[in-house]
């Protein structure tokens, strides 16, 4: 077994080849279409992300640094484990405070450990092809795959929580000269008032964040417009890591017959990734 200090250097280097050069040795795949999510080509693609943080969030060297050593490195399963510690409380009364006092902590893992592109880029030429235009990212995160879909030529609508992620999300837009939408949410518990409909919805990594399932996915057939698209990733079955703010409710609604016979009835997979599904 590894000592502490063998997996703290090991933990380092990775994150440093990350910095430098993430898209070729750890996302060898779409490495253009990543980059088009870039403001300055010539900028290793993580670095650049790095840079928005410090400059955009703001985030200071210093701040940082004692963010690294507080939770480890935000490529390692260490600061997943810490960060997962944040959310004691996710009750429907505590679970907002919850995303508030780790807002920058979070904000950091996203930035530096993913890009969601991949999620997408199969289905590229299908959206071109439908000439999808209106997009909302809901749970936007930092929105990569908004980024993305904006420079195509979608018009985009943000929606998150009413925190300092999501202006620094619309930062990221306005950095690139790219118009976008923002709905903020001030409550876990409620679905942003939206009355527009789109051609596609984009979920990545959200549903599994709710209480409501059901009602989460009853919201999106109500604004997708006819023949609309819906990206969800947990699509095929509700499966994904259970702890830190997945929470328990979304599990146990999400995995009922109830759940699945309502999600079967309005959307249908386009494909066998079950990921990107059909408006009925």
């Amino acid at each position: 077994m590894l000592s502490k200090k063998v997996k703290h250097k090991n933990n380092l280097i990775i994150f440093i080849l990350r910095l430098l050069f993430g898209l070729l040795i750890f996302d060898e795949k779409n490495i253009l279409l990543k980059k088009r999510t870039q403001k300055y080509f010539f900028i290793p693609h993580y670095l650049e992300r790095l840079y928005e943080l410090l400059h955009f969030y703001p985030l200071s060297l210093k701040r940082f640094i004692n963010i690294i050593k507080k939770y480890g490195y935000p490529t390692s399963e260490v600061y997943k484990l810490n960060f997962n510690k944040l959310f004691l409380y996710t009750g429907k009364d505590n679970l907002f405070n919850s995303y508030r006092k780790q807002d920058l902590v979070y904000t950091t893992r996203l930035m530096l450990c993913y890009n969601r592109v991949y999620f997408i880029s199969p289905y590229l030429k299908l959206i071109n092809r439908r000439g999808i235009k209106t997009v909302l990212d809901y749970g936007c995160g930092v929105s990569d795959i908004g980024l993305l879909l904006s420079k195509l030529g979608c018009d985009l609508s943000l929606v998150d929580l009413d925190l300092p992620k999501l202006y620094f999300t619309k930062q990221r837009f306005i950095w690139r000269k790219l118009p976008v939408k923002i709905y903020p949410v001030d409550n876990t518990e409620k679905l942003a008032n939206i009355s527009e409909k789109y051609d596609l919805i984009i979920a990545t990594e959200i549903i599994e964040h709710y209480r409501y399932p059901i009602k989460m996915i009853n919201y999106f057939y109500d604004r997708l417009n006819n023949d609309g698209l819906l990206l969800l990733t947990i699509g095929k079955s509700f499966k994904k890591e259970k702890g830190g703010d997945h929470l328990d409710e979304a599990f146990e609604e999400g995995s009922s017959p109830e759940y699945w016979n309502n999600f079967n009835k309005k959307f249908k997979p386009v494909d066998g990734k079950f990921i990107l599904f059909n408006k009925v």
